[in-house]
């Protein structure tokens, strides 16, 4: 039966007391949430890691500085990498809600701006929306679907659905993963698969390889499309390809 993953909250806040209270409660309803204290720890989490949602506070580098924004930053580098962002802030006004919404006729930084006063349920409503609105645009997306993967649990998902891998596809897919959409070579991937340090030309001609690239793509590439997720680069190795 396949599942699908729990959604992947960033909560960047400078409050470590309310990043405690808010991470436990979404952790509740069943979300899994990285933390981050500054706009710098929320943009580098950015960079390395996937998120479903970002949960950033206005004033995220100085609280008692009026003319701190720095949550806007992280919201828009958020819809920069297509994630959807919730403002939450402590000091609304008119004008910081058309900011981050956006609402001259310009892309919004944010899916919704929430105040701490609201309350909690204010804010799991504002996400459960946010969440749902996302999946109807991605449904809506002739795109390929983007693969992800948790290294922790050693487990990949596509398009939100997880994917049924043998050992060897899993290992697979991981070392292309780390390589950042880099060639990973045919002796690099035999040494991660099956522990064995070959010369590039045996590898390059080692049929268990092509074998389990062939039975791999089977279970992750879009039947009928022309992008293959796994690229093979000739000579050198394979890479993986999530851009359309």
């Amino acid at each position: 039966m396949m599942q699908r993953p729990p959604k992947r909250v960033l909560l960047a806040d400078n409050d470590p007391d309310y990043r405690k209270s808010l991470s436990g409660l979404l952790v509740l309803e069943g979300y899994l949430v990285e933390e981050a204290g500054s706009p710098t720890e929320a943009l580098e989490k950015l960079a390395r890691d996937r998120f479903d949602l970002v949960l950033a506070d206005l004033r995220l580098q100085d609280d008692s500085d009026l003319n701190d924004i720095s949550g806007m930053e992280v919201a828009k580098r958020a819809s920069g990498l297509g994630i959807s962002c919730i403002i939450v802030t402590a000091f609304p006004t008119v004008e910081l809600a058309r900011l981050a919404l956006r609402s001259r006729g310009e892309e919004p930084f944010a899916e919704d701006l929430i105040t701490k006063t609201s309350g909690p349920q204010a804010l799991l409503d504002s996400i459960n929306i946010t969440l749902s609105n996302s999946a109807d645009h991605r449904r809506g997306n002739t795109m390929p679907a983007r693969l992800t993967i948790d290294f922790d649990r050693k487990l990949v998902w596509k398009d939100g659905v997880l994917v049924d891998l043998s050992k060897y596809q899993y290992i697979l897919l991981e070392e292309l993963f780390r390589k950042d959409g880099g060639v990973c070579s045919h002796a690099e991937l035999i040494k991660a698969i099956y522990g064995e340090v070959v010369s590039d030309a045996d590898a390059v001609n080692d049929r268990r390889l092509r074998n389990l690239v062939d039975r791999t793509k089977e279970k992750i590439e879009d039947p009928g499309s022309d992008h293959e997720y796994i690229a093979a680069v000739t000579g050198r190795g394979y890479r993986l390809n999530l851009d359309p």
